[in-house]
């Protein structure tokens, strides 16, 4: 591994500005008309789950709603999750794009 893939795997817990960009870009995200559709329903529902977490400091898997159907919905909140911890970056948590 080189060093600028390194620094993909090297994430350190964000700061509270951090915190509130990534939020602003979840809500800019969530407006985009191709989360409307049928087959992206899933998606729209993982960042709406993403954004509880953030404005929530949620930093358990615990406290995921239970609701949130299982593969891409569930992965955005435990990125979330994972985002909050340190563990992911925001550019990864906001990599998920909605089927086109």
């Amino acid at each position: 591994m080189n060093s600028s893939e390194q620094k993909d795997y090297e994430h350190a817990t964000p700061t509270e500005d951090q915190v509130e960009e990534t939020i602003s870009m979840i809500s800019r995200k969530l407006q985009h008309p191709s989360l409307d559709s049928e087959q992206n329903l899933g998606i729209k529902n993982g960042y709406k789950e993403a954004l509880k977490i953030l404005v929530g400091n949620v930093r358990s898997y615990e406290e995921i709603s239970m609701l949130l159907e299982a593969g891409q919905p569930l992965s955005i909140a435990v990125m979330a999750v994972d985002y909050l911890n340190g563990e992911c970056s925001q550019k990864a948590l906001l990599a998920v794009e909605g089927a086109k």
